[in-house]
């Protein structure tokens, strides 16, 4: 049976969604984080000021922080910003450290502004002095977070494996006399570890399993690498009444894109080896007793779609030099599209491959991979709202600004329906217990000197993890209900340090910025299951038992699952090219 066919087989069961919703980077709570947490959108002139633009305005980056801020505009004018990002991780896991750093090319605002007063007259041609003066109207897009990264990680485990991660889903499940083709279990998992030889039934029983790899002490690597990216589509439209009061909406469609691919591998690296001279205390009960040498796994998750929502703007300019901004977002309301596929294998020293390529008999065997069919997704995100102040400089020197936002991930919410129940539940309860509100600074600086500016900003947001969640395991765990278990990443207090420059005449200005973020995230490898069956030796009974025993290393004991803690560097160079038009 082909791969895509066997995919629809499972998709085609309420169990097999239930079994991927909350395991490696499938659709979960941490989703609704990745949409939440924005980083500095916009031109380059926002993001050398750390986007701290609230209460600034004339800048095409209003159309995604206040959309008030375009009634400034006096002129018309069109804007495009390239960036150069260069995100670099370092992975620490189990004692080791791992860098790894990729590049990423892309534009991160394209925008037109047209600009209008309003005519007292049309034959006397007097603009107005009080009321409604001009208007501005946007299109184009910002960028409001990017995810491409790699993290790699690689460390040498003693007490545990992902092979126990696939006992525990399976225990208790009965192997089929007969497959359905190549379909042995109704989980995605448990189908691909059993098929691959990386677990096994005990001795005298068909329900209860074990690893290949028992005993552990395998070399692991883990990389997961990402890509995408969240852009805001608008059309905005900002209004000046009397030269103090702006005000100013934006309807927005948001385009998220999302993949991800985890490539997964343990491997034997103790000596001595061979068929013959296996390793003590790896299972040697499989083909010609040549033992266990290494797997591989690999998955490939991904989502895309689009969503819908409004913002709302007011700046307020009591005097000359002080402006005072306000702006909330309404939520997303987002319609996407989740898609996986997986697979694996496992190596056996005499260098045979489970599962083969062919049977005995020459036969093309079935690989072990699996596509399942889309699932539909809707996603609600939070509200968002931002506050901000700009003081100018005397002698039209400069500015500085100050905005804060605060936003409420666990009043986001995920519903995909499968035979009428929503699988994502758990993930909404997720977010209620263990999301907190986050507020951002943002702090910025913009001085001029004749036609050059120059351009300082520092940004801080908090975790949006409670204190309690961000401890070791609280958020990462394993449900002995669906026999499932997640990947999520844990990211703790963001800081940005920016800085730009920029050259500015009548009819053209460029603009140069440098971001520099840092962050700190966490990720599970594999959790391991509370409990495991093993056989008393006194009764010779199947019995529980707590999956907590071994030696410690480094905090990890043989019941929990190894973390890999990674600290994300993020150095980006965005140019913003303008140009005015008209007179």
């Amino acid at each position: 049976m082909h791969a895509k066919q066997m995919g629809r087989c499972l998709a085609s069961s309420l169990v097999i969604w239930l079994a991927i919703a909350m395991n490696l980077q499938a659709q979960d709570e941490s989703d609704l984080l990745r949409f939440t947490e924005w980083g500095i959108p916009g031109t380059a002139r926002s993001q050398g000021m750390a986007g701290a633009m609230t209460a600034f305005g004339a800048d095409f980056s209003s159309t995604a922080i206040n959309p008030a801020g375009l009634g400034f505009y006096r002129r018309d004018e069109l804007s495009i910003t390239p960036s150069l990002q260069m995100p670099t991780n370092r992975a620490e896991y189990l004692g080791r450290s791992n860098s790894s750093t990729r590049t990423n090319f892309g534009f991160q605002s394209l925008g037109f502004v047209f600009s209008s007063p309003i005519w007292r007259s049309r034959e006397a041609g007097i603009a107005r002095d009080k009321g409604l003066k001009s208007f501005a109207i946007a299109f184009g897009f910002n960028q409001v977070a990017n995810f491409h990264r790699q993290i790699a990680a690689q460390g040498y485990n003693p007490l545990n494996t992902i092979g126990d991660f696939f006992v525990g889903i399976t225990n208790g499940t009965r192997v089929p006399a007969t497959p359905q083709g190549s379909i042995w279990f109704n989980n995605l998992y448990s189908n691909l570890a059993w098929r691959s030889y990386v677990i096994d039934t005990l001795a005298d029983t068909n329900n209860f399993y074990r690893p290949i790899a028992a005993g552990a002490n395998v070399q692991q690597g883990y990389t997961l690498t990402e890509q995408g990216r969240t852009n805001q589509w608008s059309i905005a439209a900002g209004f000046n009444i009397s030269d103090r009061v702006y005000v100013g909406v934006a309807l927005n469609v948001m385009d998220y894109v999302y993949r991800a691919n985890l490539a997964y591998t343990e491997e034997d690296i103790r000596l001595p080896r061979g068929p013959g001279n296996i390793v003590q205390g790896f299972y040697e009960g499989i083909a010609n007793g040549a033992g266990f040498q290494r797997m591989n796994f690999n998955q490939d998750f991904g989502f895309s779609g689009l969503g819908f929502n409004a913002r709302f703007g007011v700046i307020v300019q009591p005097i000359d030099e002080l402006r005072v901004g306000f702006s909330v977002q309404t939520p997303s309301i987002a319609s996407l599209q989740n898609t996986l596929s997986a697979s694996m294998y496992m190596y056996q020293w005499n260098g045979a491959q489970n599962p083969p390529n062919r049977n005995s008999l020459g036969q093309l065997v079935a690989p072990n991979a699996y596509e399942l069919e889309p699932l539909n997704v809707t996603m609600n995100t939070p509200w968002r709202l931002n506050a901000g102040v700009a003081y100018f400089l005397p002698n039209k020197l400069g500015v500085v600004t100050a905005d804060v936002e605060m936003t409420q991930p666990a009043s986001g919410r995920l519903q995909a329906n499968v035979s009428g129940r929503n699988i994502l539940d758990f993930a909404n309860q997720n977010a209620q217990q263990q999301f907190q509100t986050t507020y951002g600074l943002r702090l910025g600086t913009e001085l001029k000197y004749q036609n050059l500016y120059g351009r300082l900003g520092f940004a801080y947001w908090t975790s949006a993890l409670k204190n309690g969640a961000q401890e070791y395991g609280d958020i990462v765990s394993y449900n002995r209900n669906t026999g499932t278990y997640d990947n999520r990443s844990q990211q703790q207090n963001r800081t940005a340090l920016t800085t730009g420059l920029g050259f500015r005449t009548r009819k053209f200005y460029f603009d140069v910025a440098y971001v520099f973020m840092r962050s700190f995230d966490r990720i599970t490898a594999y959790p391991v299951p509370e409990e495991i069956v093993s056989k008393d030796s006194m009764t010779n009974q199947f019995i529980t038992v707590p999956f907590s025993v071994g030696t410690d290393l480094g905090g990890l004991g043989a019941g929990i699952a190894p973390v890999i803690v990674n600290e994300k560097n993020l150095h980006n160079v965005a140019l913003t090219l303008g140009f005015v038009l008209g007179s």
